[in-house]
């Protein structure tokens, strides 16, 4: 699930990888039958940061922690690719779902292969990326992206279908929940849509500097976070509150104390600082957010 962030961050951090059921996941190792489940992506796995929330809840409360995040990760990975993962998390005393990234799911114009946002494009056939597609329509690689009601309508498909996945994974978890939204934004977003004369600008652009993305590419990319916001890009508070009554409790942070994160290698050398996972401090305060919730809805004792 995770692998590839120890691959590229071995200079970094150790983060414990070990194989349970087919699963590769972070540590902690799960070794006790009381433990709680936590479901996400990359924020959930904890890149970065040597002590993830999920740790530190385990910690608190002497439970064990079964990290189920893994980066690009959404809502079908968990019953439709590894349905291993449902027992695990069933056999939970309790299951902390964090609130995905909305470009994960399938789509008219994406087949998501893996429940994540990597997929096989529809019109091409090829492997792709979801921001791949959006970034074709937004520059107008894709001529359809340059109808103004198209992009408008891909939005509202993909989150109408990201909506029925994560209740179609909520309804699967039959232990105790915890909704939880951990993000640098708050859910209440909108999306700016690149106006017509735009795409007409871009299109001449990419013409005129033969196909080279440079400035243009920059600024597509641009508008691209615009229409998405940040993760969990394009999910916003009305979706927020139709997935909320499929949970016991609801856990929102919004924030990004610490970013830019410095970042150094065990030998010393400086890194380019991490600008966009969450950093330790931005764990600790979901941590203390999340501990009397999980310990409400724990039994006692």
């Amino acid at each position: 699930m995770g692998t590839f962030y120890q691959d590229w961050d071995k200079e970094i951090i150790d983060y414990d990888m070990y194989t349970l059921q087919g699963l590769d996941l972070r540590g902690p190792r799960l070794t006790q039958s009381d433990y709680i489940a936590y479901l996400g992506a990359a924020q959930r796995f904890g890149r970065y940061c040597s002590h993830p929330f999920p740790a530190l809840l385990g910690q608190q409360l002497q439970l064990g922690t079964l990290n189920l995040g893994s980066g690009g990760k959404g809502p079908e990975y968990y019953y439709l690719n590894n349905p291993q993962s449902l027992d695990l998390i069933n056999a939970a005393n309790l299951a902390v779902v964090q609130i995905m990234s909305g470009r994960s799911v399938s789509t008219s114009v994406l087949q998501s292969t893996r429940g994540g946002r990597t997929g096989i494009c529809r019109r091409t056939g090829k492997t792709t990326t979801a921001n791949a597609i959006f970034y074709e329509l937004v520059s107008g690689q894709d001529p359809r992206g340059l109808n103004p009601d198209f992009l408008p309508q891909l939005v509202a498909e993909t989150r109408e279908n990201y909506v029925k996945a994560m209740v179609a994974l909520l309804e699967k978890i039959q232990v105790p929940k915890v909704l939880l939204w951990f993000s640098a934004r708050s859910p209440d977003y909108q999306e700016v849509y690149p106006t017509g004369w735009l795409y007409q600008l871009n299109r001449w652009a990419r013409t005129l500097s033969k196909g080279k993305r440079g400035l243009w590419g920059r600024q597509h990319k641009t508008h691209i976070e615009k229409l998405m916001g940040h993760f969990p890009h394009l999910v916003n508070r009305s979706m927020v509150e139709q997935l909320k009554p499929h949970c016991d409790r609801y856990v929102e942070y919004a924030g990004s104390p610490g970013i830019p994160q410095p970042l150094n290698t065990y030998a010393g050398k400086s890194l380019a600082p991490n600008i966009y996972y969450p950093s330790p401090e931005m764990h600790q305060q979901v941590y203390q957010r999340l501990l009397p919730v999980c310990q409400s809805l724990l039994p006692p004792g």
